[in-house]
């Protein structure tokens, strides 16, 4: 993917997939091994990938050959990759810590309520892939071109990231107000379920739109190495306005699933309103960084 090659590893993962489910017949299926079985599985058909990828890399090479002595730490690179990993790490940790605090008080509320929740996120993770995907070859593209010293065609690929997202994400939440229960009734049987699901998937699903401005914003922010202010503001959203409006709002008398929709679009909301700031003044430091070196005809 960083060399600009989304097919082959696009490969590499179905032959994984095929072998898991494959695996999962025959040792669930066939030998009755049940957790342990599946778990072995998925490690066998990671290994599976990870031979097909090592074979790919070696037969068919990309760009450069692989030595004994690539295969050792070098500090510098592995400072840089922790400066920005650790970061989106830990934003990925407290974000995953959020949610599980949000799904503690909707249990409060019922086992009905909670399945509802349970099917939305499932579904709203599907939703949302297609903007995660283009924001990973957002910040894959950026970053070459940051790198290159092309602030110009960085810039450029933030927006057409987020036209394309824009898109997505406005048909997917359409959908989900016009067809809600149709897309719930797909991951539940229960019609009590399904009517609270569809319910909280209606405002829920604003937040396709939200993220697929905040998704790419991240990624690009991450190519120009900022990706301590991608968590930074995250999760100073998270914390400040998802939670807290859950808290509240679900301890409140005749509280509703549809109102506690609202939590996730108005945190995305809050740090698209950040975002948007740093990106002004970022493009502004670009723009000053081109002029001091000669390059102010370059369009940022």
């Amino acid at each position: 993917r960083g060399i600009g090659d989304s097919k082959t590893p696009l490969i590499f993962v179905g032959i994984a997939c095929a072998v898991n489910i494959a695996l999962d017949l025959l040792f669930i299926g066939g030998f009755g091994m049940g957790a342990a079985g599946a778990a072995l599985a998925t490690v066998i058909a990671q290994a599976v990938s990870l031979a097909f990828s090592i074979g790919f890399l070696i037969k068919k090479g990309i760009g450069f050959r692989f030595e004994r002595d690539d295969f050792r730490l070098r500090r510098r690179y592995a400072g840089k990759m922790l400066r920005l990993g650790l970061p989106i790490s830990l934003q990925e940790i407290l974000v995953s810590l959020s949610f599980l605090l949000i799904t503690a008080v909707v249990n409060n509320m019922g086992l009905v309520s909670s399945a509802a929740v349970g099917t939305v996120e499932k579904l709203i993770g599907f939703l949302m892939m297609p903007t995660m995907a283009i924001s990973v070859a957002v910040a894959t593209m950026s970053a070459h071109n940051f790198g290159a010293g092309r602030h110009d065609r960085s810039v450029r690929c933030l927006w057409t990231g987020i036209v394309i997202s824009l898109a997505i994400g406005c048909v997917a939440c359409a959908f989900c107000w016009l067809y809600g229960t149709a897309l719930t009734s797909l991951f539940s049987r229960n019609p009590a379920v399904i009517e609270e699901a569809s319910l909280y998937l209606k405002p829920y699903s604003l937040d396709c739109v939200a993220v697929a401005l905040v998704f790419n914003f991240n990624a690009f922010f991450t190519s120009c190495n900022k990706s301590l202010f991608s968590m930074a503001h995250s999760l100073l959203t998270t914390f400040l306005i998802r939670v807290p409006f859950v808290i509240v709002v679900g301890g409140m008398a005749g509280a509703t699933l549809f109102t506690m929709g609202f939590a996730a679009p108005l945190s995305s909301l809050g740090s698209l309103i950040i975002c948007f700031i740093y990106f002004s003044r970022l493009v502004r430091k670009l723009r000053a960084d081109a002029a001091h070196s000669g390059e102010a005809d370059m369009p940022i």
